[in-house]
């Protein structure tokens, strides 16, 4: 796209406040024009006593809180407010199509919210096809780097595109990360060798080393920093990115159950964000 946007979803609990903060840094240090968006949720309206006044009220107050806190980081004709009114996950989808990259915030569940994987911020992501970051709340600290997910798949590649762009844009080092392990069950019926062990390991250091392949020529002053661990790919994203500015993962979900239509991997980092995290999808 010529002219690049990005749209941020606006909520008027405070959920929303680093999300749109940060989306506001991100439209700033790309160009880009900031979409404010507050969706009136039908379903939630039918609920209230609330006239047709109030909610207006409500909703344009969010909008402008929104505006001030995106104000340090653009200018004001960079900013647009957008206010709709439906289903919030319906509304933001086709908002996204329109953008390069759409913001959503959330905060880091509790384990029973992992285990209903009932939030909205999950929805969104698995409809949408744009780039999305989730932007939790934060502790406060200072964070650097890049973290990608890799695995040798076509959005893999594509994550790694996004995390290598931004990762050199913002001077930081990439930190791509291969996580593999053996299929369910080996662990209890069988007891793999070393060779094996040692074969599978090395060949995704392979796999590693071709996704990446080209970078270094199309980066030079990119610092980065390749890991090839076994484990649980998701837990070894979250903890390679517990002090990372970022983390990209590609997302192949499948079509079917949410977490299959998510992908497990980027659903189960998603439950157990530890930071800003974009997914890429296929």
């Amino acid at each position: 796209m010529a002219t690049h946007t990005v749209a941020v979803g606006v909520d008027p609990s405070g959920l929303s406040d680093e999300a749109v903060a940060w989306a506001a840094k991100w439209a700033a240090d790309h160009h880009a024009t900031l979409d404010l968006v507050h969706v009136i949720d039908d379903e939630w309206v039918g609920r209230l006593t609330w006239s047709e006044e109030l909610i207006l009220a409500e909703s344009r107050k969010a909008l402008t809180r929104a505006r001030e806190l995106a104000r340090p980081a653009l200018a004001e004709d960079a900013i647009r407010d957008v206010l709709l009114r439906g289903d919030p996950v319906d509304q933001l989808r086709q908002r996204a199509s329109e953008t390069d990259l759409l913001v959503i915030g959330t905060h880091k569940p509790s384990r029973f919210e992992r285990v209903m994987l009932g939030s909205r911020s999950l929805h969104i992501v698995q409809s949408v096809t744009t780039p999305v970051a989730v932007i939790p709340s934060t502790d406060g600290a200072e964070r650097r780097g890049v973290v990608v997910g890799v695995d040798g798949s076509e959005a893999s590649l594509k994550a790694i595109a996004f995390a290598a762009a931004e990762a050199d844009r913002s001077g930081e080092p990439l930190h791509a990360v291969l996580a593999w392990d053996l299929p369910a069950g080996w662990g209890i019926e069988y007891l793999p060798s070393d060779d094996m062990v040692s074969s599978i390991s090395s060949d995704e250091e392979i796999v590693l080393s071709e996704s990446l392949a080209g970078l270094s020529e199309q980066y030079p002053d990119l610092e980065i920093k390749r890991s090839v661990v076994r484990g649980y790919p998701a837990w070894a994203l979250v903890d390679a990115a517990e002090s990372a500015r970022l983390l990209v993962v590609g997302n192949r979900g499948r079509r079917g159950l949410p977490r299959v239509l998510l992908g497990s991997v980027s659903h189960d980092v998603l439950v157990n964000i530890p930071t800003a995290v974009v997914v890429i999808h296929a």
